[in-house]
């Protein structure tokens, strides 16, 4: 405990309130204004908006609390621990508690962010699908607190490491989109063709192979031994064996995502969900990687409940072919802007190291 902060139970301090999900069978309890935030709305620092929302009607019949804006909120089921403080009045499900300040306690918004994303929760429980606390255990946690001036300097030095992060990130979205527009400026629409190139089945021209499964037990530490696994949505983890030497494009062929294309560096396992597209006449495979992506093949994908994409769904799409040099020219460009991630890559690595080790120093 640090010297001349304050200690006290959660429930000392605040107002825990648990969220609620309206029936699921009443059709007008759902599509309104009012926003309803689950886990998977929360993936920054504020929130204010989220995929589904609900009715005055549910809100109304349900009596589902309102938590107000400046609030923090943390999920508690499942997944634990991912926090947002609210920037408008909203509601949440029962999986978000809203950690609602009393009367008395000076604690400000963005300081609880921080200490309750960066809280070891003691006395959690093992739930079917992962970790899950409850609201008693939660009030018997402590909270620890320094004056409000003390709060804010903090905040304000954390903060700055967030925005450093999120600067060099949005730098990495920046490259990623000048590398789509080097390829759409060299080569066009890969189904429009408007360039005239020549034309060829993507089964003509590449072997398209799903890979093979593995056990979850199968999947290691990443050491300078093992090898990346990928499965249909990007890597799995990390194996002690390796299915193909090289770079290659993989589509993956299963589940919400399918049709997504990753580009595998070699030596890696590819598993069943994923398709390997090996070229068997020359083409670059960075390029490939490219025109696989501008081809949407999620378009392709058939299924409902569990959306597919099969090899007999791909092998009939049509692919245009720009002169093998051309994509070597292309290929050497984004060699180029991949520098660059790298650098910025790391320099990320090392800010979200620098936020962990401060995080640790204040809270832990």
């Amino acid at each position: 405990m640090r010297e001349n902060w304050t200690y006290k139970k959660m429930s000392e301090v605040f107002d825990l309130q648990m969220g609620k999900t309206p029936d699921r069978k009443t059709p007008s309890y759902f599509g309104g204004n009012n926003v309803w935030v689950s886990i998977r709305d929360i993936v920054g620092k504020e929130i204010g908006e989220s995929n589904e929302h609900i009715t005055d009607t549910a809100v109304t019949t349900t009596n589902i609390r309102k938590v107000k804006k400046g609030t923090v909120i943390m999920s508690f089921k499942l997944t634990v621990g991912k926090c947002a403080i609210t920037t408008k009045d909203l509601y949440t499900n029962e999986a978000i508690m809203a950690f609602n300040l009393k009367e008395g306690y000076d604690i400000c918004p963005d300081y609880l962010y921080y200490y309750l994303s960066n809280y070891n929760w003691r006395g959690a429980n093992k739930a079917v699908m992962g970790i899950t606390l409850n609201k008693a255990t939660i009030s018997q946690q402590k909270v620890g607190y320094p004056s409000l001036s003390e709060q804010q300097s903090i905040v304000a030095e954390l903060d700055k490491i967030n925005e450093l992060i999120s600067l060099k990130k949005a730098q990495l979205s920046d490259l990623d989109a000048l590398a789509q527009s080097i390829f759409y400026d060299m080569f066009g629409d890969p189904i429009e063709n408007e360039k005239g190139w020549e034309v060829k089945k993507l089964g003509e021209v590449c072997l398209l192979k799903a890979g093979k499964s593995i056990k979850a037990s199968d999947l290691v530490e990443k050491t300078n031994n093992t090898f990346p696994c990928y499965g249909g949505n990007g890597i799995r983890g990390y194996i002690d064996r390796f299915s193909h030497e090289i770079d290659l494009p993989i589509i993956g062929r299963q589940g919400a995502l399918c049709g997504n294309v990753n580009f595998a560096k070699g030596p890696f396992y590819a598993t069943e969900h994923a398709v390997v597209v090996t070229p068997h006449v020359k083409l670059d495979v960075v390029w490939l990687y490219y025109v696989l992506k501008g081809l949407r093949l999620e378009d392709y994908a058939h299924g409902v409940a569990q959306p597919g994409i099969s090899v007999s769904d791909l092998n009939p799409i049509s692919l245009p072919l720009p002169p093998l040099s051309l994509q070597q020219d292309f290929a050497k460009r984004i060699e180029l802007i991949e520098q660059q991630k790298a650098q910025i890559s790391s320099t990320i690595k090392d800010l979200e190291t620098l936020l962990a080790s401060r995080m640790q120093y204040w809270f832990d």
